[in-house]
C-alpha cells in the first residue's frame, strides 16, 4: 500500500510511523502531495485545535498545563492565553471572539481583548459537569457537550456531578435546553453540511451519534468497532471530530483519525503514533491534537 509517511525519531532507536492511507488520496480527501509533520511535542494533554483566519494562526489548549498555545506559519509554538480555564474545544464565535467549553464546569466566550464572559455554568440550578466541546451553526444557537470525566477522580477538578448524567445542550440566547442525557460519554461534536443533524462522538462506546435538530431524535449514525479494532486498555474510543466542506466526518479513534463520507461510508485512516484528541480545519491545512504533540497535515 502506499503511504505518505512520517517518521519521528524518540529517544533512542525507536522509531514509530504515522501515514495517510491511500484510499483517501484515491477519493481525493487528500493529494499525493499531502504533507504529515509533528509540528508540536511535550505537551501535558493538547485538545482543541483552532484556526485563527485573521491572525493567521493555529491556537490550541493544553489541559495539563492550563495554557492555550498558538502555532504560527512557521510552526513556532507561543502562549496565546495562561491561564486558560482547563479549556478542552474551541471554535470562533462570528466577531465576537472564541468559545470555549472548559473543564472548569463552564461554557464561556473569549473576547478579541482576552476578556471573559461566561455564558453558561449550570442547568436547572446544579453545575454543569466539565464542558468537553462546543460548535456554533449559522443562526448564532451554540451546542456542546458535558461529559463528566473532566471533575472525576482522574480529572483535573476533582469534584462530584450535581446533575447526575452526561449532557448534550444548545444553547439559544439565554436559553439552555439539554438535547439528549442518553449518550453514556458525549465528546466531540459537528454539525452536518446543512445544520439539520448534529454529531456527537461517544467516548465509551467509540460510536458516532446524529441527532435530528428539527425532532430530536436520537440515533446510532457510525459504529467505528465495524471498521477497526481500538488500542487494548485505551482510555477512549472516540473523541473530537470534525466535518468537511464536502461533509465528510472526521473522528479519531485510538489509533488515529476514521474518515467517513456523510453516507456514513468508510473512506480511509490516517494512522497515527499517538492517540489523537481531536481534529480541525483551516486554510489549506488540517491540525490534529494528539495528548503530548500536534500533527499538522498540509495539503
Amino acid at each position: 500500500m502506499k503511504k505518505i509517511l512520517l517518521m519521528t525519531t524518540l529517544f533512542v532507536n525507536l522509531v514509530f510511523a504515522a501515514f495517510i492511507d491511500e484510499s483517501l488520496i484515491k477519493n481525493e480527501i487528500f493529494s499525493k502531495d499531502a504533507k504529515l509533520e509533528v509540528v508540536a511535542t511535550d505537551l501535558g494533554f493538547s485538545e482543541g485545535p483552532l484556526y485563527l483566519e485573521n491572525e493567521r494562526i493555529w491556537i490550541f489548549s493544553d489541559l495539563i498545563n492550563d495554557k492555550i498555545y498558538t502555532l504560527d506559519e512557521n510552526n513556532t509554538l507561543g502562549v496565546f492565553l495562561d491561564p486558560a480555564g482547563v479549556t478542552n474545544g474551541m471554535t470562533k464565535y462570528e466577531n465576537r471572539g472564541i468559545l470555549q467549553a472548559r473543564h472548569s464546569r463552564n461554557l464561556t466566550l473569549l473576547d478579541e481583548n482576552k476578556n471573559e464572559k461566561i455564558l453558561a455554568t449550570n442547568y436547572n440550578g446544579k453545575k454543569l459537569n466539565s464542558p468537553n466541546d462546543v460548535i456554533i451553526s449559522k443562526n448564532g444557537d451554540i451546542y456542546f457537550t458535558d461529559p463528566s470525566f473532566g471533575i472525576s477522580q482522574n480529572g483535573l477538578v476533582n469534584e462530584k456531578s450535581e446533575l447526575g448524567f452526561n449532557g448534550v445542550y444548545k444553547l439559544s440566547g439565554d436559553k439552555l435546553t439539554l438535547l439528549t442525557s442518553k449518550i453514556k460519554i458525549p465528546n466531540g461534536i459537528s454539525l452536518n453540511q446543512d445544520e439539520t443533524k448534529l454529531y456527537i462522538a461517544d467516548t465509551f462506546s467509540g460510536k458516532i451519534y446524529s441527532i435530528n435538530l428539527e425532532n430530536l431524535e436520537l440515533k446510532e449514525f457510525i459504529d467505528q468497532n465495524k471498521f477497526i479494532k481500538q488500542k487494548e486498555n485505551a482510555d477512549g474510543f472516540a473523541d473530537g471530530m470534525a466535518v468537511d466542506e464536502s461533509g465528510n466526518i472526521f473522528t479519531t479513534t485510538s489509533l488515529g483519525v476514521s474518515v467517513f463520507s456523510k453516507d456514513a461510508k468508510l473512506l480511509g485512516f490516517i494512522h497515527l503514533d499517538e492517540t489523537p484528541t481531536n481534529i480541525s480545519f483551516g486554510k489549506g491545512e488540517v491540525l490534529i491534537t494528539a495528548r503530548s504533540r500536534v500533527y499538522k497535515i498540509t495539503l
